[in-house]
């Protein structure tokens, strides 16, 4: 049905969500093959992979090479998640021949934790890649340092955007991570419902400053943060700061816009800020409840 759809219409097609539920790797990978042939002008695609099958052994030791993809010259972003059930681990399959069959032409990727589990994980090249999303998982990933030790060995000479989601869990590892890319980074984004209240003691040599990121996003519930103590020494030349509302069903909900004295000390933290947006939900940034620039917070 879907393939039939896609045999009519897949090349008038610029962007795809494919979610199959495939127990059987090579079925799997046949039809994903079979689809991406007929989508030759695609360029934004998102692959859902299917959870555990009867015999995940089979997703493990099934090898797949990069040329059963076809060339698509248009695809600039991929999106690679996995099916949506609880306390199910996801297959450890490989994803690296997908990976490497269009890394030289991604600008954008976005990957779940469940992807670094696997154990032909290598140190990608991706030469144009411009955005990196990690999402994570609490219920379906690798340990955290593992996560990050495998983020850090990304080849990516063009990255200016960093986004972490999901269930973030702050350790000493993720400054390995923006130490890597602190020559090129521009934005961080640290999308999250929870707060990051974790605060642990790290080697101080580690934490170096990122002198080009000029935006940075984190959740409301991240105000009082004492990350803040850090933040103020990586980023000296932050210009943009987006807060984002996540709306719970709580009287006490701590996601409450910024008092005078807040922005004031924000704009303290930060010598060379500008503004500070207030978004109110992380899926629709483009409209903001509220914008304090440093003329007007006083």
């Amino acid at each position: 049905m879907v393939l039939d759809i896609l045999q009519r219409f897949g090349h008038e097609l610029r962007s795809l969500y494919l979610a199959l539920e495939l127990q059987d790797p090579f079925r799997f990978w046949h039809r994903i093959s079979q689809a991406l042939c007929l989508i030759p002008n695609i360029r934004r695609l998102s692959i859902k992979f299917p959870l555990t099958g009867e015999d995940d052994e089979s997703w493990a030791d099934f090898v797949i090479q990069p040329n059963l993809f076809p060339r698509l010259e248009n695809l600039t972003e991929l999106d690679v998640c996995r099916t949506e059930v609880a306390d199910n681990p996801s297959p450890a399959l490989s994803l690296r021949p997908l990976l490497l069959a269009y890394q030289d032409q991604l600008a954008e990727l976005d990957l779940e934790t469940f992807v670094f589990r696997e154990d032909l994980w290598e140190s990608f090249l991706f030469p144009n890649l411009s955005m990196l999303t990690i999402s994570f998982k609490s219920d379906d990933q690798p340990p955290l340092t593992e996560i990050f030790t495998k983020v850090k060995e990304l080849d990516c000479p063009q990255l200016k955007t960093l986004k972490f989601g999901g269930e973030i869990v702050f350790t000493p590892e993720i400054f390995l991570v923006l130490n890597t890319f602190r020559d090129r980074l521009v934005e961080l984004v640290l999308d999250s419902p929870a707060g990051l209240e974790n605060i642990f003691q790290v080697d101080p040599m580690a934490i170096l400053d990122l002198p080009k990121l000029v935006r940075l996003t984190m959740s409301a519930r991240n105000i009082n943060s004492e990350l803040w103590h850090v933040f103020r020494i990586q980023f000296p030349n932050l210009q943009d700061l987006q807060f984002i509302k996540w709306w719970i069903d709580d009287d006490n909900d701590p996601d409450q816009e910024l008092s005078v004295n807040e922005q004031q000390r924000f704009f303290f933290i930060f010598p060379r800020l500008k503004r500070i947006t207030w978004t109110e939900e992380p899926t629709d940034r483009e409209r903001s409840s509220s914008v304090f620039t440093r003329e007007s917070h006083y």
